[in-house]
């Protein structure tokens, strides 16, 4: 696996933005550039700066401020945002609603929620056996918390103690909220964050009157399909996981700001 083949991320985060340089493959000759853009290709932002992104493995990470995506925002499926923006009902639609009237989401299939303050970069001061143990090909690892034996979370756990103390800290506190055995994630999740989102839908689309949306919502409106508008706009949400993001910057990542 090249260095090429790992998810690698872009971050808005107010001021500060994170965009991707092409992979080198892209520069070799045209045979190579054309694998390139069998799963990437160059994206305008609405600052006019351009950035490479891979649709189907890479990800956007969303501090909860300005985004200015501009077109790459229609073509990205893994988002992870704070869960500062989604802590009840009430929040998570009004974020969902700014997010889908800012930016145009469409494509979205998992929503990560970071459970920890901010995302975590590993710089320079970190001992590098963390960097080489975890993170192998990729730029950025995202652990689904709500898995007690996901993967990621058993290879940052191998390697804990390399950890600064602050990041150990709010990783053990991520790390054992017990979402699995208490239910909780599960409960927000597939309550208060789902409903928000099908209910953010609803009032959305054409084909539903406000008068509608309180029939979607008790999941009394027919889809044409046969089906309810709250199975089908439900079926068509994107999964929301708990997590808590590690970066790494290499050479292909471009800082602003």
């Amino acid at each position: 696996m090249s260095d090429d083949d790992g998810p690698r991320y872009i971050l808005q985060s107010g001021p500060l933005q994170v965009i991707q340089r092409p992979p080198a493959i892209a520069h070799v000759c045209e045979q190579s550039r054309n694998v390139a853009l069998r799963t990437g290709r160059m994206f305008l932002l609405e600052n006019g700066r351009l950035t490479w992104f891979r649709p189907e493995t890479d990800v956007f990470l969303w501090a909860g401020l300005k985004l200015g995506l501009g077109e790459l925002a229609g073509h990205v499926r893994n988002m992870v945002i704070p869960y500062s923006t989604v802590t009840n009902y009430r929040q998570a639609r009004d974020t969902f609603e700014w997010l889908l009237n800012h930016a145009g989401f469409t494509q979205l299939d998992t929503v990560h929620v970071e459970m920890a303050d901010a995302f975590t970069i590993v710089n320079r001061t970190w001992q590098p056996a963390f960097e080489t143990s975890v993170f192998k090909n990729n730029t950025v690892i995202i652990p689904n918390l709500f898995f007690a034996e996901d993967e990621l979370s058993e290879q940052i756990d191998s390697v804990f103690h390399l950890l600064p103390d602050n990041v150990a800290r709010y990783w053990r506190q991520c790390r054992t909220i017990g979402f699995t055995q208490a239910n909780e994630w599960n409960d927000h999740a597939a309550g208060d964050i789902t409903f928000a989102w099908i209910s953010t839908q609803a009032r959305r689309r054409t084909e539903i009157s406000g008068e509608q949306v309180a029939l979607v919502e008790n999941e009394s409106l027919m889809h044409p399909s046969g089906t309810t508008w709250w199975n089908y706009l439900a079926n068509n949400a994107p999964a929301f996981s708990p997590t808590c993001v590690f970066t790494r910057l290499s050479e292909r990542e471009i800082i602003r700001g």
